[in-house]
């Protein structure tokens, strides 16, 4: 057996570092997935909380604008107006004229007036509300008051009147008004009079999309996202590029319009944006949350690197501890074994004049001890034995001698020679055969039963 140490490889401690890597790598990449979703479904929460808030908004100024329509036209000022405008027109044989004659006929005033008071009201409010325009008609079509003037005189050839006129209500889609020079929503409401089942007149209102655009501008958004609101075709009602309001999106196709809320990613020209819609007004519209991905998912990229970072850190302290229990695993294990594997070579070689010398395991520190010893001189290649052997130490008390009495602890340490004792030293005599001798007899009496008398 050779004599040479072994000890623990480095390709230990580099097949450890390997495993420890892969074990990181594999946890850095989970969990940096795990926080890059938990980051983005977040982000996305945020743009459809945005969207939802912007939608409530939305339903909220319509539902108002309605009701003050409908306030509006059940006014019993506008009721009694509109009734006696029709029997105006009834009596001025005005029913029995075409349209294009009725317009030259009314092209300087374009109504055919009532109360002067509500003709203030209605001008007054509509300076001091949302309605950029009002008017209504008596039951033939035919304008009676207005906050402006307007650009026809008769409104029975309209589909919006016929619309409010047959169903009793219209919400008209937005659209360029000519006589309020606005992008507009128009709202028109039939006025009905006590006992009277069919309507006795249309009243129109007309409120421009800038004011819902200065409702919207308050929602909550930061940097660069923005809202914006479209129809079931895709058009621009209401958003921060004024140039696009009723036109496509460009990304129309790529924003989903859906009966509940929806995201994607749209992909343009300006890079990538988060998109979430959210649909409002009875499912006739949708408010679109738009941000820009570099911007919504900045706080995935950050986590990400923070994760990458400390696994970097986690890697290097794995190394640490795999180093210090390689160093320790090789002084407390390797070194004994191998100081057990030098005496073991030695002794099978015919070498008993060993010492065993080992570092005490007790904790209490101190320099190397001496435990054990094994005394004597390798015997000859002629296989004689040890010269030692043929002492007598009293008794049974020369089997200590030797492998025999060898209670040695082998721990760990240092093998070294030790020179033999004075009495191996002295050779063999005739005492020493006598003792040989004696040592042969003492063996076959105390086996043989004979011999003990």
């Amino acid at each position: 057996m050779s004599s040479r140490p072994r000890q623990f490889r480095p390709s230990f401690l580099l097949t450890g570092a390997l495993v420890a890597f892969g074990l990181v790598t594999a946890f850095a990449l989970l969990s940096s997935r795990s926080a890059t979703r938990v980051v983005q479904q977040q982000a996305n929460a945020r743009g459809q909380d945005v969207a939802s808030h912007v939608a409530s908004l939305v339903s909220l100024y319509l539902r108002e604008r309605h009701q003050e329509a409908e306030a509006l036209a059940r006014s019993p000022a506008v009721v009694r107006a509109a009734v006696d405008a029709s029997q105006q027109a009834v009596r001025q044989r005005l029913t029995q004229l075409d349209i294009p004659t009725l317009e030259r006929m009314f092209n300087q005033r374009r109504e055919l007036g009532g109360d002067p008071d509500l003709a203030t009201y209605l001008h007054d409010y509509s300076q001091r509300s949302d309605f950029a325009e009002l008017f209504f008609t008596e039951s033939h079509g035919y304008n009676v008051l207005s906050s402006g003037r307007t650009s026809d005189f008769v409104q029975s050839d309209e589909a919006w009147w016929q619309r409010a006129v047959a169903d009793g209500a219209y919400d008209g889609p937005p659209s360029y008004d000519s006589s309020a020079a606005v992008v507009s929503l128009e709202y028109d409401i039939a006025i009905r009079a006590p006992r009277v089942a069919r309507p006795v007149g249309v009243l129109k209102a007309v409120f421009a999309l800038d004011r819902l655009s200065q409702l919207l501008g308050t929602a909550e958004l930061t940097g660069a996202a923005h809202v914006q609101v479209v129809d079931s075709a895709g058009i621009q009602i209401v958003g921060a590029d004024k140039a696009g309001v009723l036109h496509p999106l460009a990304d129309a196709a790529l924003v989903p319009r859906l009966d509940r809320p929806a995201t994607a990613v749209a992909h343009g020209p300006a890079g990538d944006e988060l998109v979430v819609t959210v649909p409002t007004e009875n499912g006739k519209w949708w408010v679109v949350f738009r941000e820009p991905v570099a911007v919504a998912y900045a706080a995935a990229r950050s986590t990400a690197a923070s994760i990458a970072l400390w696994t970097v850190v986690l890697f290097g302290a794995t190394l640490a501890l795999l180093f210090l229990f390689w160093r320790r695993l090789n002084i407390r294990v390797t070194q004994p074994v191998r100081a057990a594997g030098a005496i073991a070579s030695r002794i099978a070689g015919g070498d008993l004049s060993v010492t065993v010398v080992t570092e005490r395991g007790d904790g209490r520190g101190g320099r190397p001890a001496l435990v054990g010893a094994l005394d004597g001189r390798r015997p000859a290649s002629s296989g004689g034995r040890h010269p030692d052997r043929g002492r007598r130490g009293g008794g049974d008390g020369d089997r200590n001698l030797g492998l025999d009495g060898a209670n040695e602890r082998v721990d760990g340490g240092d093998v070294r020679h030790v020179p033999g004792s004075e009495q191996a030293r002295r050779g063999s005599g005739a005492a020493g055969a006598s003792g040989r001798g004696r040592r042969r007899e003492d063996r076959s009496d105390r086996h043989d039963p004979r011999g003990r008398g």
